[in-house]
C-alpha cells in the first residue's frame, strides 16, 4: 500500500502543464504564440470543463475568440482592468481604488471575458449616464455599485432597499425617475407629490412592495400591471380613471385611491389579501359599485368619506359629516413600519420588529 501511495505522488510531481486535474487542463505554464496554438493544445487534451490560462497575455478579441470557439469551456485567467487584476473566479469586482476609469467600452470586453461577475462597485466614480445605461443594459444580470445624484438635494445609492424624497425641495420631477432603473434591490418608494406623470421606469422595478404616487399627475397606470408583489399602494390626487393594471396585485392590502376619476372596482374584485380601499372624491363612483366590491371583498374597510385623502373617516349624520377621530389613513400599524422604512433608510416587512433605537429617535 505504501509503495501505491508513493507511485501516485511521484506521477503528480511528474505530471507536465498542460495535463488534466479534477476536470481543468492547465496550460498556465505554457508559452503560446497564438490562438490557434491555444486550440490545438485544448483539442489534444481530453475534455476538459475548464481551461486555465493563468496570466497569459491575451487580447480582449483572443479571449473571446477562445470563449465562442470553446462555449462548453469555462477559462480561467486573470486580466487587468485600470490597474486592478481581476480572476474569471471572482464574482466581486471592487474598482473604488481605480483613481480614474479608462473608456467604459475596456471595462465591458473585459466583463465579456469574466462570466462569473456578479457585482461591480464603483461608488466613488460618477459616470456618465449614457455609460451607466451602457452597462447597465449590455450586463442586465451583474449588479453595478453606483451614487446617483437624482437633483440638488436627493441622491440615491444603487443597493438601497428604500427611498423617499421625504417632502426635501426641490422635489423630483419626470426626468429624474429613469435613475430608478439602477436600483434592483428596492422595495419601497416614495414619489409622492412629485410631478412625475409617466412611470413607465416601474417597469424595471420588480421587488417593490410598497409604492407611493400621491400627487404625482399620474393618468396612465399600465406600468403597474408588472408590479406583482406591491403590498402597499397611494394613488390619491392624481387623474386616474381606469385601475385595471391593479387586477394582477394579488399580494395588495392596502390601497388609496381618493380624489381620482374612478367609476369601475372590478380590478379589485377578486385580489385576495386586499384589507383596506379608501375611495373619497370619486366624483363618478356609484353607491352600486361600492357596494358590489364589499360584496366580493366582504372583510376589507372601504372608505368613501374621509377627512381629505388620508384624514379621519367620516360619517354622514342629519346632514352633516362628522370625523372619528384616529381612523385616518395613516392610524394604522402598516403606516408605523412605513415611516420607519423611509425615515430609517431600510426596507423591513410587516411583521419584522421595528429596531428599539429608532423607537428613541423618533
Amino acid at each position: 500500500m505504501k509503495r501505491l501511495w508513493l507511485l501516485l505522488l511521484l506521477l503528480c510531481l511528474l505530471l507536465p502543464a498542460g495535463s488534466m486535474a479534477e476536470g481543468v487542463l492547465d496550460l498556465s505554464g505554457q508559452s503560446f504564440d497564438s490562438v490557434e496554438a491555444i486550440a490545438q493544445a485544448i483539442d489534444a487534451a481530453e475534455p476538459a470543463a475548464s481551461v486555465n490560462l493563468g496570466s497569459m497575455e491575451l487580447t480582449w478579441a483572443q479571449r473571446k475568440e477562445l470563449m465562442a470557439k470553446y462555449p462548453q469551456v469555462h477559462f480561467i485567467w486573470t486580466v487587468n482592468i485600470f490597474g486592478v487584476s481581476v480572476s474569471s473566479e471572482d464574482k466581486d469586482i471592487d474598482l473604488d481604488g481605480v483613481k480614474k476609469l479608462g473608456k467604459i467600452s475596456e471595462l465591458c470586453d473585459a466583463l465579456d471575458c469574466l462570466p462569473k461577475a456578479e457585482n461591480v462597485y464603483m461608488w466613488k466614480h460618477g459616470l456618465q449616464r449614457n455609460d451607466k445605461v451602457t452597462l447597465h443594459d449590455r450586463f442586465p444580470d451583474i449588479f453595478f455599485g453606483w451614487d446617483i445624484r437624482l437633483n440638488e438635494s436627493h441622491r440615491l445609492r444603487t443597493d438601497a432597499t428604500s427611498f423617499s424624497t421625504l417632502g426635501k425641495q426641490p422635489l423630483l420631477s419626470k426626468q429624474h425617475m429613469v435613475n430608478i432603473t439602477f436600483c434592483p434591490n428596492l422595495k419601497a418608494l416614495d414619489v409622492g407629490h412629485c410631478l412625475i406623470q409617466d412611470i413607465s421606469f416601474l417597469e424595471d422595478c420588480a421587488k417593490l412592495k410598497v409604492l407611493i404616487l400621491a400627487d404625482a399627475g399620474i393618468k396612465d397606470l399600465s406600468p403597474l400591471a408588472c408590479q406583482t408583489e406591491v403590498e402597499y399602494l397611494e394613488l390619491f390626487l392624481n387623474d386616474i380613471k381606469d385601475i385595471s393594471p391593479l387586477a394582477n396585485m394579488t399580494k395588495l392590502r392596502d390601497v388609496n385611491l381618493a380624489f381620482n376619476e374612478i367609476t369601475d372596482l372590478s380590478p379589485l374584485y377578486n385580489l385576495p389579501n386586499l384589507e383596506r380601499v379608501w375611495l373619497m372624491q370619486n366624483e363618478g363612483l356609484k353607491q352600486e359599485e361600492v357596494d358590489r366590491l364589499q360584496l366580493h371583498q366582504p372583510d376589507c374597510e372601504i372608505v368613501t368619506y374621509s377627512w381629505g385623502a388620508t384624514g379621519n373617516r367620516m360619517k354622514k349624520e342629519r346632514g352633516q359629516l362628522i370625523q372619528f377621530p384616529g381612523t385616518s389613513w395613516r392610524d394604522h400599524p402598516h403606516y408605523d413600519t412605513i415611516y420607519y422604512i423611509f425615515n430609517g433608510g431600510e426596507y423591513i416587512d410587516w411583521d419584522d420588529p421595528i429596531p428599539e433605537n429608532w423607537q428613541k429617535k423618533k
